[in-house]
């Protein structure tokens, strides 16, 4: 997965005008280490990675070529009452190699406002240091026991010279080679640990990981677990060929921490380049920008009134209907009648997984996706794999699902072009020429005994959150997302509290609630269908109404 940038393996470019997630990022003013340790304590990876990239920006690097030298800098360091030696038994040591940091004393973090630099020990100015603070590019990989890489140098005309790589999960060894020569090193990386290439090391070693299941390192065979390998790359501009001098950094296209009330999450971030010059440290300019964008990009609508609103009414969702069973007899009968047994099925929109036991019962495999991450965690003990994902961009590769289940997701999407959007991606996931989906959404026209009545097909539909179910008082105050606001311990406090906190949610004095307010677009009769016809490659085997909902089966078939 990339961000920032795709870069094109085939023709070994930068690929400026794919539509690709940004880079997290943190602001100037907050301090990244501080940042990503307090995501770690309260589990939000996405949070982790904006505070660790924002810090391997900041952080100067030393670059020692021998021992000599490493002596040298023990050396200045003691004279700079600096008394924590080198650690002799990190792996750059035991290489000879040297591109080492230190976590708490030769380096100094810089922030990205001229005037605002932290420096952690007094500037040991012999030494020779590396900043690297136009990375703009992020390359993740998963390698599984037994995977490697072949010998290569990342292109040179795509990526300047620092590149930087975390290992997190298993570790493993890399081997590097002197183009031209016969000198080899190998460099065990363990997990949690920074690897830096530049200079010689960039453009003048292949590196390479092989194809095994275990490494031997100082006489120890350790086996290979899953690695997860995070590589940062300064992207440059496209120059003449031959002519790498006049290329430039990219802009750096990444979606800051504007509201640290949220979690950052990949999400909201989908924008093409023709969107970065419009966008600034102001949320609205943003925003503005999203409504004119692809259908990519994730609408203020959709963020406020769906996407925080499901994240933070999880916990009572999961217990007013997974819990309590409430799901729609048309898709049980649905997945019931699926045959023969052991379909793959996508259901799309899960949410709290109420249609995994289904699935299950009827002898089918089935993932889950959702938006929402506090909604998926309401699964875990479902046993069944679930994945965060947008439904307007999927991370599967094509034709790998027999069967989609799309329930009360639809009527979430603002705009036709990302309701098309959609349709289009549920179809590229299914398998060709006879995959079967199953779609529901919510119908503008309602049995007279509904709760609700729609006067328009675009809505707010309220939601009545209890705070009981909401995070405790003394957790949203210990992380700062309500600070004062929580000034007494009563129900009509917290509920009052969360109001403040959440944009567009309001407090009902008189019962004590935080009502949160969901968008919809609710679906005439036949819209639905005009919609699916529209984006082609679907046959429509059965539509209808069921329970205030319309709904559709339709089959995969050759796109014309």
């Amino acid at each position: 997965q990339h961000y920032g940038y795709v870069f094109d393996y085939e023709s070994a470019h930068v690929d400026h005008d794919t539509s690709c997630p940004p880079l997290p990022a943190v602001s100037f003013d907050m301090d990244p280490s501080s940042f990503a340790s307090n995501s770690v304590a309260n589990l939000r990876g996405w949070d982790v990675f904006a505070g660790i990239l924002d810090r391997v920006r900041r952080i100067e690097l030393c670059q020692l070529e021998s021992k000599d030298e490493q002596q040298n800098l023990q050396k200045e360091l003691r004279n700079n009452n600096v008394t924590e030696e080198i650690p002799n038994d990190t792996a750059a040591t035991r290489s000879n190699s040297l591109l080492l940091h230190h976590d708490s004393h030769y380096y100094k973090e810089v922030s990205d406002s001229s005037n605002c630099t932290r420096i952690t020990t007094p500037k040991i100015e012999s030494i020779n240091t590396m900043l690297f603070r136009d990375l703009n590019q992020v390359t993740i990989n998963e390698y599984i026991p037994g995977i490697g890489i072949g010998y290569h140098i990342d292109t040179e005309s795509a990526f300047g010279d620092g590149i930087v790589s975390l290992t997190l999960k298993g570790g493993c060894t890399m081997e590097f080679r002197e183009r031209g020569k016969k000198r080899k090193k190998l460099v065990y990386l363990p997990p949690r640990s920074l690897l830096v290439m530049c200079s010689s090391a960039r453009y003048q070693w292949d590196h390479h990981i092989a194809s095994r299941t275990t490494d031997t390192v100082d006489g120890k065979v350790i086996p290979r677990s899953n690695r997860i390998s995070l590589t940062l790359r300064t992207a440059l501009t496209t120059c003449a060929k031959g002519d790498t001098n006049s290329a430039i950094p990219l802009p750096r296209l990444e979606r800051l921490y504007y509201n640290t009330n949220e979690s950052f999450n990949p999400r909201n971030c989908y924008y093409n380049n023709q969107m970065a010059s419009k966008c600034s440290s102001n949320d609205q300019r943003y925003d503005a920008a999203c409504n004119n964008a692809s259908p990519l990009v994730t609408p203020e609508t959709e963020r406020a009134h769906v996407h925080n609103v499901y994240d933070a009414i999880a916990t009572q969702w999961n217990h007013t209907r997974g819990k309590r069973n409430v799901i729609w007899p048309g898709a049980t009968h649905f997945i019931q009648s699926l045959i023969p047994p052991g379909s793959i099925i996508a259901d799309v929109g899960c949410g709290d997984g109420k249609y995994f036991e289904t699935c299950r019962n009827s002898g089918h495999v089935v993932i889950g996706t959702d938006i929402s991450i506090p909604l998926l965690q309401t699964t875990a003990l479902s046993n069944v794999d679930v994945v965060g994902a947008d439904c307007i961009q999927m991370p599967f590769v094509s034709s790998c699902f027999d069967v989609i289940i799309c329930i009360a997701v639809m009527h979430h999407l603002s705009t036709v072009d990302r309701r098309k959007q959609c349709l289009r991606e549920l179809r590229r996931l299914l398998v060709d020429n006879g995959g079967i989906a199953m779609i529901q959404a919510w119908a503008l026209e309602q049995d007279k005994d509904s709760k609700h009545s729609f006067g328009a097909t675009d809505v707010l539909v309220p939601f009545n959150a209890q705070p009981r179910y909401l995070k405790l008082a003394e957790e949203v105050e210990n992380c700062n997302r309500i600070n004062e606001t929580v000034t007494g311990s009563g129900v009509v406090d917290v509920a009052e509290a969360y109001a403040n906190m959440y944009s567009g949610a309001q407090f009902d004095s008189e019962k004590g609630l935080v009502v949160f307010q969901r968008y919809c677009h609710v679906f005439r009769q036949g819209e639905l269908d005009e919609l699916l016809r529209s984006v082609g490659g679907w046959e429509i085997l059965e539509s209808g109404y069921e329970c205030g909902n319309h709904y559709i089966i339709a089959r995969s078939v050759p796109v014309d």
